[in-house]
């Protein structure tokens, strides 16, 4: 993807509400050229009624706090997590 910005995270976490919806490692958020958000991970804990709810948020800790980015759109596969994100809330 030819974006203009990328943040990397060891580990996130997906949320739904207060519960986590699944654990992450190695995840890039990048933005494009448009000023979208596209989340690529790797999944190591999901729980599977939790992460198929609307309301998904994905938290990513860094230096000094939390970023939580509001998830539009998201596909599980092979352990794998790609998910199209809103702007950033924190």
């Amino acid at each position: 993807m030819a974006g203009i910005g990328a943040f990397a995270f060891a580990t996130g976490r997906i949320r739904w509400g207060y519960q986590c919806a699944a654990l992450l490692t190695a995840c890039r958020v990048d933005r494009d050229d448009a000023g979208g958000w596209t989340l690529h991970a790797t999944v190591t804990e999901a729980h599977q009624l939790r992460i198929r709810q609307s309301g998904l948020t994905f938290e990513a800790v860094h230096a000094r706090g939390v970023w939580t980015w509001p998830i539009d759109s998201i596909d599980l596969a092979a352990g794998a997590c790609t998910a199209r994100l809103s702007s950033r809330t924190g």
